[in-house]
């Protein structure tokens, strides 16, 4: 049977040196300890009752005392003289001396058992004392007549009770001094052998226990060495293959196992040494890549600890890579976090990106030091290869890259406001030309004839477009650069949506399309400025209009939530293309088709309307398919939700004041888009 031998080899190293551990340590010091004790109980027992006849002859003396002061205070005389009450506590001493006597004597018989001459001395003086206290202290005790001092006491019976007592106590103390030095030779044999006899089987079963051990044990050292010389690359196979003194059961075949074993170790290990090769010159060129790159670039493994760092963000921060690498994220936090405008935030940001395994992020932070900058950070989950049969591979951290966009940042508000000059400077002129067309058309500069009027007309028609297109880039500019103070009162929304309407519904009739509004019965206000709320829902009802064909409908729908009041309008217009919709809100973008060519536009409408509901702190998105209408969608916080009161409305507005709230997708129930088309 397969590990037979080495299983018996075992099972006697494990049993021989037990039985020698439970004979020689426990069972024989454990005999000799019994014969032993029991001279020690002897001796403790002889003392034990030399102390109990001690308390008995105490006892007997006292109650002999007890009955002496008992008569003499029973004498005429002395009650003549002193009348007090001291035969009633002679005579309860008297008692209470008897009942201790009585449990005295009981403890002493107990003793005594195994010590037959001890117990026959005890019974005589016992019987004497009690002779004595029934014939002679318990009459005169119980006689309640005062008698003279001069009543018999029972001296003789007493001395004979004294005498008895004297010769039981010299007896008791014999025994036990014969035994004392006995019971002490025995303690320390007892001692002794507790000592040596655990200790000697211990030995004993230790030398049983090697030598049996050594048997499994050769064998296996040998195996020891060999492994440690695989490890330090040696060959060991010659070594096993040649020892003669390889058994023949389980270590040998385990040797020559190992053997075996070893070669391909070898061959393996040189095939593992040429992919580490390989391994490393691929590591060293990636990051010779990452180093090479511009954008700062770290990734943080899934147990939060930094596992990729390249120069560039080292750089970007004035520390070393060293310094970051296999530092966890809360560690490195002091050192990063320190560099940015706003520490707390972007801490939180980061602390919330890094347990999410969906989130993609796309955002722009400012730093302050080593010097002022601002960083564009992208951040995305980063996953393995899926398994079989799996859509997504396991979690292997978030990468971050941060890359610095202070010069494009800086050029970019450099064109903002230079559109945003170039505008503002070619209103006058336009506001001139505008006027003076307005004038001759109007006839205060004289008789014109048709062509002129129409030449006019048409001047006065591309002078309007282009004041519209100058204000929308006014208009989008300021949003943008921060410069549009948006008041957050709370609005009558209900009437900026009649009004609006209202103010579109000739060019809607123009057209011969159905404008209708839906509005619920209690509508609470919003919070927002009522010029810029108009301003949006003018530019999404004029787009539905311009983009429905003639007969079409449009409709303003508004649905109320416990913190956001969305609005959709509707249409049966050309509709949006998925393509179109991602880029829909862009600044100037318009779809390319030939209905959109024919309406005309500037393609700012739907960025000024995105910017503002922003602003305002609220969402907006389209829902579209070509051929079959769209839906844009915007939420606005309510009145209601408001923790605190917005600043008074002017009186024109009539508006009462009201805290502001931002609003979430969840609660108006929808989903957010990923990019905003426009018309």
């Amino acid at each position: 049977m397969l590990g037979q031998r080495i299983a018996q080899k075992i099972w006697l190293g494990y049993a021989i040196p037990l039985a020698v551990l439970v004979v020689v340590g426990v069972l024989v010091p454990a005999a000799l300890s019994a014969i032993l004790s029991r001279v020690t109980r002897e001796y403790q027992s002889n003392a034990r009752f030399v102390d109990q006849a001690k308390d008995m002859e105490r006892l007997a003396l006292d109650a002999q005392t007890h009955l002496r002061g008992y008569l003499i205070a029973m004498d005429p005389a002395y009650q003549r003289r002193f009348g007090d009450d001291s035969p009633a506590d002679y005579k309860r001493q008297f008692r209470e001396t008897r009942e201790a006597y009585s449990e005295a004597h009981l403890r002493a018989l107990q003793t005594s058992v195994h010590h037959p001459d001890l117990h026959e001395a005890l019974t005589g003086v016992d019987s004497a004392f009690r002779r004595w206290r029934r014939e002679i202290a318990e009459p005169q005790i119980n006689n309640p007549r005062p008698r003279s001092g001069r009543a018999p006491l029972g001296r003789e019976e007493f001395d004979r009770v004294r005498v008895g007592f004297q010769r039981l106590g010299l007896v008791a103390r014999m025994r036990r001094d014969q035994r004392e030095q006995r019971a002490l030779q025995a303690e320390r044999a007892q001692r002794l052998m507790t000592l040596l006899g655990p200790t000697f089987a211990l030995l004993l079963a230790l030398l049983i226990g090697r030598s049996i051990s050594l048997g499994v044990t050769r064998p296996l050292l040998a195996l020891t060495r060999a492994t440690e010389a695989v490890e330090r690359g040696q060959t060991a196979t010659l070594l096993l293959e040649e020892d003669a003194d390889t058994p023949e059961d389980e270590i040998g075949d385990l040797k020559r196992s190992f053997s075996r074993m070893a070669r391909t170790i070898g061959q393996r290990e040189a095939v593992l040494r040429a992919q580490n090769e390989a391994l490393g010159a691929l590591r060293r060129r990636v990051e010779a890549v990452l180093n090479a790159t511009n954008e700062g670039i770290v990734m943080v493994a899934r147990g939060g600890g930094i596992s990729v760092v390249n120069q560039r963000f080292a750089d970007l921060f004035a520390l070393d890579v060293e310094t970051l690498l296999d530092q966890t994220f809360d560690q490195a936090a002091p050192l990063l976090l320190g560099h940015f405008k706003d520490p707390g935030a972007v801490g939180d940001r980061l602390r919330a990106l890094l347990p999410d395994p969906e989130a993609v992020a796309d955002e722009t932070y400012e730093i302050v030091e080593p010097e002022y900058g601002v960083l564009r950070m992208y951040s995305a989950p980063v996953r393995g290869e899926p398994a079989p049969g799996s859509e997504q591979g396991d979690l292997l951290g978030r990468i971050f890259v941060l890359r610095d966009v202070t010069r494009e940042t800086a050029v970019d508000r450099m064109k903002t406001e230079f559109v945003s000059v170039v505008s503002h400077e070619l209103r006058t002129p336009l506001t001139a030309i505008k006027g003076y067309v307005e004038l001759i058309l109007g006839g205060q500069t004289g008789e014109i004839n048709d062509i002129q009027r129409d030449f006019l007309s048409i001047v006065q028609n591309s002078t309007g477009r282009l004041t519209a297109l100058i204000n929308d880039i006014l208009d989008i500019s300021r949003i943008e650069s921060g410069r549009v103070d948006v008041k957050r009162v709370a609005v009558d929304y209900a009437r900026v949506v009649r009004e609006t309407a209202a103010t579109l519904a000739q060019e809607a009739a123009a057209k011969n399309i159905a404008l209708a509004t839906e509005l619920p019965e209690s509508l609470p206000p919003v919070i927002g400025d009522p010029d810029r709320i108009a301003q949006a829902l003018m530019n999404l009802l004029s787009n539905a209009i311009k983009y429905t064909p003639d007969g079409g409908r449009v409709r303003v729908c508004v649905e109320t939530a416990p913190t956001v009041v969305t609005t959709c309008i509707e249409d049966t217009g050309i509709g949006i293309s998925p393509a179109d919709q991602r880029r829909l809100f862009q600044r100037f973008f318009r779809a390319d088709n030939s209905s959109t060519r024919e309406a005309g536009g500037t393609g700012l409408g739907l960025a000024i309307t995105k910017a503002i509901v922003e602003k305002l702190h609220g969402t907006i998105w389209v829902e579209s398919a070509p051929g079959e209408g769209a839906r844009f969608y915007f939420t606005l916080p309510t009145a209601e939700a408001s923790p605190t009161p917005p600043p008074s409305a002017p009186a024109s507005d009539e508006v009462a004041a009201a805290g502001w709230f931002r609003s979430t997708h969840a609660a108006a129930g929808r989903p957010p888009s990923t990019g905003s088309p426009t018309k």
